[in-house]
């Protein structure tokens, strides 16, 4: 599983980006442009240093500069160095709200191939995926909206698909006989799973989301709490509408 920077936040899929301790050794909760020899190499560095200094990069590597911040100011107060810092904001310790086994389902939309890490690095999918879907709408939905992460090449560190769309209740989709091939691309089954439903709580859209699955990357690291991989989705549905006062729920697949 990737684990990423608990100082700027980068994706680290390599041990050789580990910062190392005094004894040399490596040190996976730092990369090592933050930390080596058991110290930070900006060790006068507050929160906000650290949003600006990682900005040119994320922009230098493509992702606009206004999306570029606001992933920075939501995703960094959170990380450890930071959490008990002026500026930081602890992950809260967040716990499924319930188990819910569920048949499989069909969502009707648009997908794309990404990882975690293009996402991060500013090359990912995602951001362009909801901007053409809220292009798309004439009105606001009147379903509730779901994005998918499915084909998990192997876990979080891995590639998936993302999918973004409403569920699909024709039967005819569902089963795709009817369907000319090009339609069929447009079909995506949820598989049937048992799901850990995490709650977000209400408060701006990018913020909570980001924030939740910070606290569920944690919760899956505790014995007992074994993700399948199989398929996961976040739910927005009429208490999240408001982006400044949103709710979304996330369904994690578990054993």
């Amino acid at each position: 599983m990737t684990l990423y920077c608990q100082s700027c936040g980068m994706p680290m899929e390599d041990e050789k980006l580990y910062g190392t301790t005094s004894q040399r050794e490596p040190e996976p909760q730092y990369c090592h442009y933050c930390y080596q020899d058991g110290a930070f190499t900006q060790p006068d560095f507050k929160v906000a240093d650290m949003i600006n200094f990682c900005l040119p990069i994320l922009v230098g590597e493509g992702m606009p500069e206004q999306e570029a911040k606001k992933l920075l100011e939501h995703s960094l107060p959170s990380l450890k160095r930071w959490q008990a810092q002026e500026g930081g904001r602890p992950i809260p310790e967040l716990t499924p709200d319930r188990f819910e086994t569920r048949d499989r389902f069909f969502i009707s939309g648009t997908s794309a191939r990404t990882t975690n890490l293009k996402e991060m690095s500013g090359t990912g999918v995602i951001a362009g995926l909801w901007s053409d879907f809220w292009a798309q709408q004439q009105s606001p939905p009147t379903q509730p909206i779901y994005s998918l992460y499915t084909h998990y090449e192997s876990d979080a560190s891995g590639e998936y698909d993302y999918v973004l769309g409403m569920e699909c209740v024709d039967e005819e989709k569902q089963t795709n006989s009817a369907l000319a091939e090009a339609d069929q691309a447009n079909v995506f089954e949820v598989p049937a799973a048992r799901y850990a439903v995490f709650v977000t709580r209400t408060g701006p859209l990018v913020e909570v989301v980001v924030e939740a699955w910070q606290a569920i990357w944690n919760w899956s690291q505790q014995p007992g709490n074994v993700r399948t991989y199989t398929g996961d989705f976040e739910l927005y549905n009429e208490r999240s509408m408001n982006p400044e006062a949103a709710q979304v729920e996330i369904f994690i697949a578990v054993k």
